[in-house]
């Protein structure tokens, strides 16, 4: 997280909301639209055609990451279909906030189908 004071013309100090929101944009966003676009070419190498897929199911754990102090992460897989082709989002990590869930990483997409949840911090990643 990024935080900081501005100096006015006055010489006192002020916090400046929208260079802080400004500042949260440009780290986060960036984040998440790297996140995507890396699984997004990772798929069309695999030869998907983003407009035909269609959600199956999504499948997910969420637990809470340090005993008794309300952190939660979320860690799941989804899968897709396109045509008569099986594909899975692998590794989606999440932390919770007051609004909802936030994506921390996605580490994959692979061909095939999961049919259970697989932990992606403790198991390796299937092929």
């Amino acid at each position: 997280m990024i935080a900081g004071l501005v100096s006015d013309s006055s010489g006192s100090t002020n916090p400046n909301n929208k260079d802080l929101a400004e500042a949260y944009k440009k780290t986060y966003l960036n984040q998440y639209k790297r996140i995507f676009d890396r699984i997004i070419t990772q798929g069309e190498q695999l030869g998907i055609n983003w407009n035909d897929v269609k959600f199956n199911n999504f499948l997910y754990m969420i637990k809470e990451a340090i005993p008794n102090t309300g952190f939660h992460v979320m860690n799941g897989h989804i899968n897709i279909s396109e045509d008569d082709k099986s594909y899975f989002i692998y590794g989606i990590e999440a932390q919770k906030y007051k609004t909802g869930f936030k994506i921390n990483n996605i580490k994959s997409i692979k061909p095939g189908r999961l049919n259970t949840f697989m932990d992606s911090n403790t198991s390796p990643e299937p092929n």
